[in-house]
């Protein structure tokens, strides 16, 4: 029998994530089943003055989600990952690194009152292990492990328990831990030796230009010449087409990544390991020096139970993924020892 013309089926539920980079900020479209209908980038506003920050960011995801709804999606919430450390029920920011102006400032009071929405948070790492586990590589392995490389570097976890969350969202600071006791430069947390300050991308831009002010034969002297300028993903770019210096770099960031990574592996046990973000993209070039550090000073009794090291399947939008998940399906994911996305969901309802 066909159908009424007026009969109508409703829109299947999705939900805006939302992923706070240092230096852009990334809105997602995702349905229950994790695909990404929409996307669209904005620079992240200056963090100097928090409030005129947020509110940009909630002008751009009005703007998103209104455009989304105008398409026929039905929107029912908006998930967050953020590169720093949330705490308490107004989801004040802690250990604000590289967005050092969100320092102690609770943010969830003016996002709830311009978004309107049922909201959810969560450390960027944790997000991007969440939608790797839930929708991407880690769907048949009980115990996943993952490292976010850009700007900063930092890890997620799941576990046979679920979604590892010890210290105001995730796994702590995975980024300082210490890989390089003789470095001299300090790092952004203020530390020293740590593997953000030697691996993350400003590292690996900083080591291109310490090379091309040095007279090395690099490719990336004519780069900086014509530009004024390199990044991380030119130097990838260099030692993907066989320049010897930026494959040096590349392979030295890889090692210091290994190196951390074994001692991971050994407190995680996982059976894989996932590598997201911008760096990541290197792929075989990051992950062959990585796979060495881990041979090298691995224990061969938990390398015996490590699959293997993959480039994520969400490898930029794995972030923003994991955080909509969250409002599309808050009870998917357990949560070691904390609960408090889940609250902070039912909160905002």
């Amino acid at each position: 029998m066909q159908e009424p013309a007026y009969w109508s089926t409703p829109a299947p539920p999705t939900a805006v994530g939302v992923d706070i980079g240092a230096t852009n900020t990334k809105l997602v479209l995702v349905d229950q089943a994790g695909t990404v209908r929409s996307r669209a980038v904005i620079p992240t506003p200056p963090s100097d003055d928090p409030r005129r920050m947020l509110g940009q960011i909630s002008d751009a995801v009005l703007s998103f989600r209104a455009e989304a709804e105008a398409g026929g999606h039905a929107v029912v919430g908006v998930g967050l990952a953020t590169p720093q450390f949330t705490d308490g029920p107004d989801w004040r920011q802690r250990h604000a690194n590289n967005m050092p102006g969100l320092e102690g400032y609770p943010i969830r009071p003016q996002l709830s009152e311009a978004l309107g929405t049922p909201l959810a948070i969560v450390y960027d790492s944790g997000a991007a292990a969440i939608a790797e586990k839930v929708f991407g590589r880690g769907r048949a392995v009980n115990r996943l492990l993952t490292m976010s490389i850009g700007t900063g570097i930092s890890m997620g976890a799941v576990t046979e328990d679920g979604f590892v969350d010890f210290n105001w969202g995730g796994t702590g600071d995975s980024g300082q831990i210490i890989v390089d006791p003789e470095a001299s430069l300090r790092c952004p947390c203020g530390g020293r030796g740590c593997l953000e300050s030697v691996a993350a991308a400003p590292a690996i831009r900083r080591a291109g230009i310490e090379a091309i002010a040095g007279h090395e034969e690099t490719s990336l002297a004519r780069s900086y010449a014509a530009t004024g300028t390199i990044d991380a993903s030119d130097v990838v770019a260099a030692a993907a087409s066989g320049d010897v210096v930026a494959h040096g770099i590349v392979m030295k960031a890889g090692r210091y990544i290994g190196i951390a990574l074994a001692s991971f592996v050994h407190m995680f046990r996982p059976e894989l390991v996932v590598l997201c973000g911008g760096v990541a993209q290197a792929g075989e070039l990051l992950l062959e020096p990585i796979r060495v550090a881990l041979a090298d000073f691995g224990s061969p009794w938990y390398l015996e139970r490590l699959r293997g090291i993959e480039i994520s399947a969400f490898p930029l939008d794995g972030a923003a993924i994991g955080s909509a998940a969250l409002v599309l399906q808050p009870g998917l994911v357990r949560r070691v020892q904390s609960t408090a996305i889940e609250a902070a969901v039912e909160r905002s309802r």
